[in-house]
């Protein structure tokens, strides 16, 4: 039924133990990823979006169209962080940086910038999803 509303969400197994909670909204249509969160006005503290690839890949991901910093995490197939790039600011008119993950991946969580730092996430840690849709 239509009505019921999806509740995804990651945790995120820190190596201190803690585990950090992050409500998603899912991208895995191509659309969906290209967008991402632009033109968004606000990302609560504890959300972000989960990127989902059908395998794994190398692509950049970009600022484009962005209204705030973010950070962005790289995840592999066993779900370990493979690479965070932490306070991304959105893309100027001149400037458009690509970023890219050092290791390929096949899930990216974009969340609030200084996320990561606040919260002890660090490369090596692991992420359990919880998805309610059909992914």
């Amino acid at each position: 039924d239509s009505e019921k509303q999806l509740s995804n969400y990651v945790q995120i197994h820190t190596k201190k133990g803690t585990i950090v909670k992050v409500n998603v909204d899912i991208a895995d249509e191509k659309s969906e990823i290209v967008r991402g969160l632009s033109f968004r006005k606000y990302l609560g503290s504890y959300d972000g979006m989960l990127f989902l690839f059908k395998e794994s890949v190398d692509s950049a991901f970009w600022m484009k169209d962005m209204n705030f910093p973010l950070d962005i995490l790289f995840v592999d197939a066993e779900y370990k962080i493979v690479d965070i790039k932490d306070n991304n600011a959105p893309c100027t008119e001149k400037y458009c940086p690509q970023i890219t993950s050092s290791s390929r991946y096949k899930y990216v969580l974009e969340v609030n910038a200084n996320f990561c730092d606040s919260n002890s996430i660090e490369v090596g840690d692991t992420m359990t999803l919880h998805l309610d849709s059909e992914n």
